[in-house]
């Protein structure tokens, strides 16, 4: 599966989850600007940094030489980080 079409797929499962719970304050109600800012953080998270956190987890998987693995997680939380400084 696309990680990336999943991590989407869950950004929409909040929003709905937001809709169906409008007590909860989750996010702003639809038709204010500040939902169309928030629901564009979530996808930013969702889109950029979510596959950071993945590498820095499972940084095995994206190699075939297990020693290099640690670099792998080391840049995985680098980039991880860069993406929060834009958030």
């Amino acid at each position: 599966a696309d990680r990336r079409i999943e991590d989407l797929e869950r950004t929409a499962i909040l929003a709905t989850i937001a809709d169906l719970h409008p007590e909860a304050g989750l996010l702003p109600p639809p038709g204010d600007t500040a939902r169309a800012v928030a629901l564009r953080w979530m996808t930013v998270m969702a889109a950029e940094a979510y596959p950071h956190v993945t590498r820095s987890d499972y940084p095995e998987r994206f190699t075939p030489d297990a020693a290099a693995a640690p670099a792998i997680k080391a840049r995985a939380l680098e980039m991880y980080r860069d993406v929060l400084r834009v958030v």
